[in-house]
């Protein structure tokens, strides 16, 4: 499986849309990434200890975005 849609809404990235159509927040995927469900995503932490997820061919930075108000 792979993400194919950055989530976002007025505070940043809330979640992604995987190629299965599924909707996932931020958690969710990164523990998708954790136990290796999602192609090419690694998840590393940030210098305080949270957790965030890249890729190396740059593809979570080049998604398309869909805008929504609120996390239903």
């Amino acid at each position: 499986m792979h993400i194919r849609k950055e989530i976002k809404n007025h505070s940043g990235t809330i979640g992604y849309e995987l190629s299965d159509g599924t909707q996932v927040n931020v958690e969710e995927t990164i523990n998708l990434a954790k136990n290796n469900l999602l192609n090419n995503i690694v998840v590393d932490q940030d210098n305080v200890g949270n957790d965030y997820i890249y890729s190396a061919n740059n593809e979570v930075d080049s998604l398309p975005i869909i805008t929504q108000v609120n996390w239903d």
